[in-house]
């Protein structure tokens, strides 16, 4: 009994600490989009993907950033905080806008300062600001694909089999019709007849 409870204990810590683990990866593969804190019009947009080698790879691209900062002010850097301590840590600078950082540390935000120089390690005031969401279309069950529907066949009847109704001759086609059997009709009963004379007349004049 004692042997088995300490087992059932044992997993339950287990996948606890998977569950602790799984966390943080979860928040920092997204996508964020930082909104300035300070009125501009300045935005960045954040992706973040967990590869092989454990580092995440996070891009970023933004709109609207003055180059330099201010007359004394020349590096915009890049900071994100630690999923698991809170504390903030350097991701890199900007470059015109854009850029390429990797990290080993799980992050929950992304943030953006001015400062003097890249060798900074402590971030001034933050300018922008986002929070890392999930991507939202790799989350819960893939969606139903939609047909695709063929040259000339509408769409809301693709992939049905449609019965094609017996064409019914309408009373003018009847007509028309039965008309040019009683023509075909009529016209051998003419030649028959011209026939019969012809054989008649010579058999005469031989007799």
């Amino acid at each position: 009994m004692f042997k088995r409870l300490k087992i059932l204990t044992s997993a339950f810590f287990i996948a606890l600490f998977l569950i602790v683990l799984a966390k943080p990866a979860h928040a920092s593969e997204g996508t964020a989009q930082l909104t300035s804190t300070t009125g501009n019009p300045a935005r960045c947009f954040v992706s973040s993907v967990l590869l092989k080698d454990l580092n995440f790879r996070v891009l970023i691209t933004c709109r609207d950033l003055v180059v330099p900062p201010a007359a004394d002010v020349f590096v915009y850097s890049i900071w994100s905080t630690s999923a698991e301590n809170g504390r903030p840590a350097k991701l890199g600078d900007l470059d015109v806008g854009k850029g390429e950082f990797k990290t080993k540390t799980a992050f929950t935000d992304v943030y953006i300062t001015q400062e003097q120089s890249s060798r900074i390690r402590t971030p001034s005031d933050t300018i922008l600001r986002g929070t890392m969401q999930p991507i939202s279309f790799l989350e819960g069950p893939a969606p139903t694909p939609t047909p695709t529907p063929q040259s000339g066949q509408p769409a809301e009847n693709f992939g049905e089999i449609i019965e094609q109704p017996t064409p019914t001759p309408t009373p003018a086609e009847s007509r028309g019709f039965l008309g040019g059997i009683q023509r075909v009709g009529l016209i051998a009963v003419i030649v028959v007849f011209v026939l019969i004379l012809v054989i008649a007349a010579i058999t005469r004049a031989r007799g």
